[in-house]
């Protein structure tokens, strides 16, 4: 078992660990500088937070109510995590299910 931390994905070490054999249990991850989370083996998204690149968005936007600002947030947050799972679909070569009963 090894812990890394703060390393290059892409570096030397950590393809010396993958060719002899470990396989990654958790994987740290920061998106665009919108979003960091964590992957599990499992491919569950963990440890969900938005970042000050996702939230300085909503400061360039006028806002005339509370509702109107929470209008905001939640439409950011859709489109930041509908642009996540894309990513995470192409990268991971994972395939969407053909019908909604099999989105469980």
């Amino acid at each position: 078992m090894v812990k890394c931390q703060r390393q290059e994905l892409l570096g030397d070490e950590i393809r010396k660990h993958l060719e002899s054999g470990k396989q990654v249990s958790r994987l740290a991850l920061i998106f665009d500088d919108h979003v960091s989370f964590v992957l599990g083996e499992d491919l569950v998204v963990r440890k969900l937070k938005f970042l000050d690149g996702a939230v300085d968005e909503l400061e360039n936007t006028e806002r005339d109510s509370l509702n109107a600002e929470l209008d905001a947030r939640f439409a950011l947050m859709s489109a930041e995590l509908s642009r996540l799972f894309i990513a995470l679909e192409a990268a991971l070569k994972l395939s969407k299910p053909s019908r909604p009963e099999d989105w469980r």
